[in-house]
């Protein structure tokens, strides 16, 4: 079989695209008849970011007879340093996404401290653009029916009986029964909001 290559080294634009690639590319992967025998990515964290992932899928892959290459890191799985080598950086990528998640909490906490609202859209709520960021105001088309929510809520329905009450199931789609902009959504999102 001539050799070829699947590349992963993707811009950071299309994260979503990798959330799918990946996974089909693993499973072509291992497969038992692989369309290619060499994976080339960007660095090892574009396929894992956890050290027990990135030793796990190594191995997996090495076992597969398929070969990763990162570029911009000088790993070759072929090489006999490699091990060593996505040992130390599955550990570097590991700490990376926890040090980033630090971060990300901080800078969304302190648009909170400042006022601000740091997520997506609340029934009952719109977001209006500010100068610095984003505040909340009370929808007051949406108002009387999260009003009506929290009274039958607060007169000791429960969470899907007041979903039933408002929205008969016929028209409910499967899976919708926790969408925000379900009676039942509602109420759970204003716990976070």
């Amino acid at each position: 079989m001539a050799p070829s290559t699947a590349t992963l080294g993707l811009p950071s634009l299309l994260p979503l695209a990798l959330a799918f690639l990946i996974p089909a590319l693993l499973d072509q992967a291992f497969s038992g008849a692989p369309p290619f025998d060499i994976i080339l990515v960007d660095d090892t964290s574009r396929l894992a970011r956890d050290i027990a992932d990135a030793m796990r899928l190594y191995q997996r892959l090495n076992f597969s007879d398929i070969r990763v290459v990162a570029v911009s890191q000088g790993i070759d799985t072929a090489s006999e340093q490699a091990d060593v080598l996505v040992t130390v950086h599955g550990l570097v990528d590991s700490l990376y996404v926890k040090e980033l998640a630090k971060k990300t909490h901080r800078g969304l906490e302190g648009r909170v401290l400042h006022g601000f609202h740091a997520r997506g859209r609340c029934f009952g709520y719109q977001n209006v653009k500010a100068h610095d960021g984003v505040r909340l105001e009370i929808n007051h088309v949406e108002a009387p029916l999260v009003h009506r929510i929290f009274e039958m809520y607060a007169g000791g329905a429960s969470l899907k009986g007041v979903q039933r009450r408002l929205m008969p199931s016929r028209f409910l789609r499967r899976g919708q029964e926790q969408g925000r902009n379900t009676p039942r959504g509602a109420l759970l999102e204003y716990a976070r909001c």
